[in-house]
């Protein structure tokens, strides 16, 4: 979390604005919602500048799609399947993948793989969901209360948080 709203803290600064929307980064999506997770980094020219941009403030070493990545729930063999998505893969083991960028009151959403395609790849333990905020900040998403056995455990980013950064579950 602190790695990347460092990142944007700094897009922020170097355009000299306050909102994101109004970043040379965040553009290209002035007037619609993008996807830019599924085939589009080299297919579309306003994902490919997207991704570039963001090369510039975050270690990014590879994006690329990942054959048999999945998001599994928390306690559930049930799951996301990942593998057309094309994740922003950083030096220190991170994988990022800008799910739904928007321009309505949060950019949209942020789903951060703390240690890449190391399992348990669970939401919940090593993959959490965060709204991304004009202002560059994280939010995590959800309720803390939905973070338990037989939820999927997208929510669990708020409940980690509350708790002090501690799993309790």
């Amino acid at each position: 979390v602190s790695v990347l709203e460092q990142g944007f803290q700094k897009m922020l600064a170097d355009d000299g604005v306050d909102d994101l929307r109004d970043t040379a980064v965040f553009s290209f999506t002035a007037s619609d919602a993008v996807d830019c997770t599924t085939y589009a980094y080299g297919l579309d020219s306003g994902c490919t500048h997207f991704y570039n941009a963001w090369k510039k403030y975050f270690n990014i070493i590879d994006i690329s799609k990942t054959p048999d990545y999945k998001y599994y729930f928390l306690d559930s063999k049930d799951y996301d399947d990942m593998s057309m998505d094309q994740p922003l893969k950083f030096a220190d083991g991170m994988w990022v993948n800008p799910s739904y960028i928007e321009m309505t009151n949060d950019l949209g959403y942020i789903i951060i793989d703390v240690n890449g395609g190391k399992r348990p790849n669970m939401y919940g333990r090593d993959i959490f969901y965060f709204r991304l905020s004009r202002n560059g900040r994280l939010v995590p998403d959800g309720n803390s209360d939905n973070c338990k056995k037989g939820d999927s455990g997208d929510n669990c980013a708020t409940r980690i948080i509350e708790n002090g950064w501690v799993m309790d579950y």
